[in-house]
């Protein structure tokens, strides 16, 4: 093979990876969040299964709803009759899951690091 068909291979390889990684995170972060409940009953792994489940929420919103319209009035807001909680979680639920998932993940370096109350 040449040169630039290994290169368009690799691409597409990375592709596919991205593609199985973006979809299959938030329901992984969802079990390790079941499992540090279950080890740990303070509030970060809450905070983390909170995050994780606001994840696979908008992941499953963006596979099983086509598209969703919103109206900038100063900001993005529902048009329409759409439901919010759908467009909620369509337009916010990976950025805001990925937030909380987060800072439950800060706070246990934080805890583990400087041996404070979680």
């Amino acid at each position: 093979m040449e040169y630039s068909a290994w290169l368009s291979l690799l691409w597409a390889i990375v592709n596919k990876l991205s593609f199985l990684a973006k979809w299959l995170f938030p329901f992984i972060a969802v079990v390790a969040s079941v499992i540090w409940i279950s080890w740990n009953r303070t509030k970060s792994p809450y905070i983390a299964l909170a995050g994780s489940l606001l994840m696979a929420a908008g992941t499953v919103t963006r596979a099983f709803v086509p598209l969703v319209n919103s109206i900038n009035i100063g900001s993005l807001q529902p048009y329409g009759d759409q439901s919010a909680l759908v467009w909620f979680l369509y337009v916010y639920g990976l950025d805001f899951g990925n937030v909380l998932f987060s800072l439950a993940v800060v706070r246990l370096i934080v805890t583990l690091k400087f041996g404070k109350a979680n």
